[in-house]
């Protein structure tokens, strides 16, 4: 996955999970297909490609690409100790476990 910016590797991950190559930002990992062992497995893969730990809840809360790379940003702010990162936590509160 190198080289890929965040986007791509969160949704390469859902669509390798899912079986499918059309995911949309928006669309709900649940309603296409993916159950809970399922995106265990995604927060697995994304805490080994970036180096994160992500809630299981946090995915429940926002189950699309479009979600799942705000959490993985957040975790990064976090994680990086960036200045201001609360200030775009509104909405992914707990996202980290």
């Amino acid at each position: 996955m190198s080289g890929m910016d965040t986007h791509e590797v969160v949704t390469s991950i859902i669509e390798d999970l899912l079986n499918r190559e059309d995911v949309e930002d928006d669309d709900n990992f649940f309603e296409c297909g993916g159950n809970s062992l399922m995106a265990a497995r995604a927060l697995s893969l994304l805490g080994d490609r970036f180096g994160i730990e992500l809630s299981l809840s946090a995915f429940f809360e926002h189950p699309t690409a479009r979600g799942l790379v705000t959490l993985v940003e957040i975790a990064l702010m976090h994680r990086s100790g960036a200045t201001g990162a609360a200030d775009d936590d509104q909405g992914y509160e707990d996202v980290l476990i």
